[in-house]
């Protein structure tokens, strides 16, 4: 019964460990924070100096989208407008179009450029690389296994971090996750007291998330979030089970 309980506590140990192990942080802007930025993992869709401030990562293939691996954690991030529906649960994506690493310029993160945003080869104005409502933009985050992001952070049109996301200050405006097809909004994490610092502490458990804007003339862009693999609920219940034969165990021993 000993080892028994020896595997429970290694196992309970494992797990602790496996979970912190897969707690990343990914950014995606180059704000000079003293964090590393993560770049896209299949360079050959990447094309530099596309921004309004040059520098930039921009996808070559839209369709694409960008690739992005850290401690065993995948994703693809791909970018699309002309989208309808916005802030309802009745949204339909747009066509791919170009995804924005912006590194240089004053609204840094993840970020839209619609063809209409464009002049003379270059985005019309600073704020076009941001996940803006009037042009229908989304990105859209595609994991390989359910994941949970917490910790979200967005950048307004300076390169400041969205204090109230429910807002018009930025100009963020209000802001909606898609997970797996159900709209969450950045009003009920406010409501309930649950973001601090401009990044949401709340934990979006799913597979694919797809950040739009719900405020006319609003937008925002990417800067950073932490992605998690949650433990499966089957595990907790295992080791507890372990631990209460162990516990029995014992009782009839000394009966």
């Amino acid at each position: 019964m000993k080892k028994i309980l020896s595997f429970f506590g290694s196992a309970a140990v494992a797990i602790c460990m496996v979970a912190n192990a897969n707690a990343t942080t990914f950014e995606f802007d180059g704000l000079g924070d003293g964090s590393a930025v993560d770049s896209p993992t299949n360079v050959g869709n990447i094309v530099q100096n596309c921004g309004t401030a040059g520098g930039d990562f921009c996808t070559l293939d839209f369709a694409e989208g960008f690739d992005y691996s850290e401690d065993g954690i995948f994703f693809n991030a791909a970018a699309f407008s002309g989208g309808t529906g916005l802030g309802t649960d009745g949204f339909v994506r747009g066509a791919p179009a170009l995804l924005i690493q912006d590194l240089i310029g004053p609204n840094q993160g993840l970020g839209v450029i619609s063809t209409s945003e464009f002049t003379n080869g270059t985005p019309a104005s600073v704020s076009a690389d941001q996940i803006n409502f009037d042009t229908g933009e989304s990105i859209l985050f595609t994991f390989l296994e359910e994941t949970n992001i917490s910790q979200i952070f967005l950048n307004s049109g300076t390169s400041g971090d969205c204090p109230d996301l429910d807002s018009s200050e930025g100009p963020c405006g209000e802001v909606g996750v898609i997970v797996d097809g159900v709209l969450n909004t950045f009003t009920d994490f406010v409501g309930a007291g649950i973001l601090a610092d401009g990044g949401s502490a709340v934990s979006l458990i799913g597979t694919t998330f797809e950040f739009v804007s719900l405020t006319a003339g609003g937008g925002f862009s990417i800067e950073s979030f932490v992605v998690g693999v949650p433990i499966p609920g089957a595990i907790p219940l295992l080791l507890s089970g372990i631990a209460g034969l162990g516990f029995a165990s014992r009782k009839k021993k000394k009966a």
